[in-house]
């Protein structure tokens, strides 16, 4: 089933995925965790928790959306924060 988001439909997320998703973003934020959105827009209810939000759209061919802008993105991060940890610059 899809699901709507700042009035798109998203047939490539289902509701429990975005209940899920932004029910634990909600949690960390709560708890004072700094949040760095990956979103297509800023209509996205993760803007308002977000410290930062990166914005990305992703391919679309036939009605189906492509991930890998978004899974390149998310490597990119993990691997520059590893490597920051790895020579001890990133904050603390």
């Amino acid at each position: 089933a899809a699901c709507r988001v700042s009035g798109r439909a998203r047939p490539d997320a289902t509701t429990t995925d975005l209940d899920q998703t932004l029910g634990l973003a909600v949690r960390a934020a709560d708890a004072g965790v700094p949040l760095l959105a990956l979103t297509d827009g800023p209509l996205s209810p993760l803007v308002p928790l977000a410290e930062a939000t990166l914005f990305l759209r992703e391919a679309e061919h036939a009605g189906v959306r492509s991930l890998s802008a978004s899974m390149c993105l998310a490597v990119s991060l993990i691997v520059a924060a590893g490597a920051r940890l790895a020579e001890g610059t990133a904050p603390a």
